[in-house]
């Protein structure tokens, strides 16, 4: 009735065990180097957002000049955040993953700054 196959099935491996796989040193490299961007992203979105606000509140007289100035900021901040977006595109088929981790945490920043500034309105 049925012939036998002639073709045997492809020999399939456990989950982890395909010749694809990265190595254990590729993914330590992988988390550690995503680890150490994000800390190093954070601080410098923090420190930027801050350095931003130190010189409106200093360079500005009045109330009006600070609300014109944060609106600007903001803008740029904006537009930062959205150009860490597209480099982090660029990051991945690079593969550098300091860089990433990087651009993701100060873009992170640069939005919740630009929100911040953007939304900013003091009487």
């Amino acid at each position: 009735m049925g012939l036998p196959v002639s073709n045997p099935p492809p020999s399939t491996l456990p989950y982890g065990h395909a010749s694809s796989a990265p190595s254990g040193k590729e993914v330590l490299t992988r988390t550690f180097g995503l680890m150490v961007g994000v800390i190093l992203g954070t601080v410098a979105g923090i420190l930027t957002g801050l350095l931003a606000w130190w010189v409106i509140l200093l360079f500005t007289k009045t109330q009006s000049d600070a609300n014109i100035a944060s609106k600007g900021v903001g803008v740029c901040f904006f537009i930062a955040a959205i150009a860490c977006g597209f480099s982090v595109n660029k990051m991945r088929s690079l593969k550098s993953w300091l860089g990433q981790g990087f651009l993701v945490a100060a873009g992170m920043f640069f939005l919740l700054f630009a929100l911040i500034f953007l939304l900013y309105q003091s009487e």
